[in-house]
């Protein structure tokens, strides 16, 4: 297995059906100009914040996975900046799943991030009853919910619950 950090394109392309559905799951047409601008947009902005996307191959060189950091430093010789981490998306791809490689992304993501300096890391996942895998894998993994959005992305979508960690 190898970890890699992707540059922009190389991360949407590698990975934008994965990227698409965490990001809008049945909503995304594919087809739909302004939909791809959007995302493209969404990935770029992402980058801009100084994210950064790890990424998951097997020992063959295929893409099993990826865990999309938001991390900022802060500022210099201020001690509350920078300790506050976010995966901002997490997704492993359908074939690879519950074999160990999500916590496999987590745990050196969270190497990654203590070797910067966070030291609490921050995500959130739907409240979906038909789908509750990653709301359990985070649990799981020693994440716990403390908070939930009723209306994040509109009344007709699913609440959003936030999720904590101190690395």
């Amino acid at each position: 297995m190898k970890f890699r950090f992707l540059e922009e394109d190389m991360f949407y392309s590698t990975f934008l059906f994965e990227i698409s559905e965490v990001q809008c799951g049945d909503h995304y047409d594919e087809k739909n100009p302004q939909h791809v601008k959007w995302l493209k947009n969404y990935i770029k902005s992402l980058y801009l914040c100084g994210g950064q996307a790890l990424c998951l191959y097997s020992d063959e060189d295929e893409p099993i996975g990826f865990i999309y950091l938001l991390h900022d430093l802060g500022l210099e010789n201020v001690d509350c900046f920078g300790k506050k981490a976010t995966i901002a998306m997490f997704e492993v791809k359908e074939k690879y799943r519950s074999k160990g490689y999500g916590t496999m992304l987590c745990k050196e993501a969270e190497e990654y991030l203590r070797n910067r300096g966070a030291e609490c890391l921050y995500t959130d996942t739907p409240d979906d009853p038909d789908n509750r895998r990653a709301l359990l894998f985070y649990i799981r993994y020693g994440f716990t919910p403390v908070g939930c959005h009723p209306c994040v992305n509109g009344k007709n979508d699913m609440p959003q619950i936030y999720l904590f960690k101190y690395l």
